[in-house]
């Protein structure tokens, strides 16, 4: 979520020319959804082998 925040802040620049882009910021929630999809599969990966 934090990430996500601050890609929104980014987006908000008085100075337009440090605004994102739009490719850029649909890269950088995709790059978010990669990462909690991973981070959900390693937690998965964890609880099996605990109750193995």
């Amino acid at each position: 979520m934090v990430g996500a925040l601050d890609i929104a802040l980014s987006c908000t620049s008085v100075v337009p020319e440090k605004r994102p882009s739009l490719l850029d910021v649909v890269r950088g929630l995709q790059s978010l959804d990669s990462r909690a999809c991973i981070a959900n599969l390693q937690d998965q990966n964890e609880e099996h082998s605990i109750s193995v």
